[in-house]
């Protein structure tokens, strides 16, 4: 009994953790980051969901938080929330920030100003 406990105890130290995340890109499903969850503990190409109706790219390194379903450290996200706005698809460069509406409005903070 005391194994069954222990096993589940160390699935979920793994469920949510803090991560750095150290680089971004586009990739076919959308933005994926590359973290740092320990020293030396790094993951390529997460999924990296976001608030509805707010863009971003980060620009590592960033502290983010990255959830694990069932402890499983091979499929992760990093969190925030995501939705279906109209403006998902904008390409950002690194460090630039878009928010918008579904209406079309949008405030676009660019690298140049």
């Amino acid at each position: 009994m005391i194994k069954i406990i222990e096993s589940l105890r160390d699935k979920l130290r793994l469920v949510v953790g803090r991560c750095v995340i150290i680089a971004s890109r586009y990739g076919d499903d959308g933005l994926n980051v590359d973290v740092e969850l320990t020293p030396g503990e790094k993951r390529r190409n997460v999924e990296f969901l976001q608030q509805y109706g707010f863009i971003s790219r980060p620009k590592g390194p960033v502290s983010a938080v990255a959830i694990f379903p069932d402890g499983n450290r091979s499929n992760g996200l990093v969190v925030a929330c995501d939705g279906d706005g109209e403006g998902a698809s904008k390409k950002l460069e690194e460090g630039e920030v878009c928010m918008i509406s579904p209406y079309g409005q949008q405030i676009y903070f660019q690298k140049d100003g």
